[in-house]
């Protein structure tokens, strides 16, 4: 019931960030796109791949700047392969290892978006860079 209760108030939280973090992402990181449907989607979820781009090597990177994202999909395993669920939408390997997940919720605040937004290309750079060695 507490759920029933809060979603709206929660929906109204976070859907403008999850909006700004696509609008953000794919307007200033080259070579990404958004995975899912642009619209019919979680309020607090954005799902992305990266052309060559480690993944793994991503979230390491973004967790020693602070911020605890994910790779491939909710069910992935932990397998260092792209997720099936991302082949399964039609990316190939070059892009399928790159995926990104970010989820927000109640405690997120425009600041964390912010900082997120103005840390990841430079990160998503940096890890191409490390790929082509």
């Amino acid at each position: 019931s507490l759920a029933a209760e809060e979603r709206e108030a929660r929906t109204a939280h976070v859907k403008p960030m999850r909006d700004h973090i696509i609008g953000t992402v794919l307007e200033s990181i080259s070579d990404s796109k958004l995975t899912g449907h642009p619209e019919q989607r979680l309020p607090n979820h954005a799902s992305f791949v990266f052309k060559d781009v480690d993944g793994n090597l991503l979230l390491q990177m973004l967790d020693s700047a602070g911020f605890a994202c994910s790779s491939g999909s909710a069910c992935k395993t932990g397998n260092p392969e792209p997720s099936e669920v991302i082949t399964s939408l039609g990316y190939s390997r070059d892009w399928g290892l790159g995926s990104l997940r970010i989820t927000l919720g109640v405690d997120s605040t425009p600041e964390h978006i912010e900082s997120f937004l103005k840390t990841l290309p430079g990160l998503v750079e940096n890890a191409r860079k490390l790929n082509q060695r």
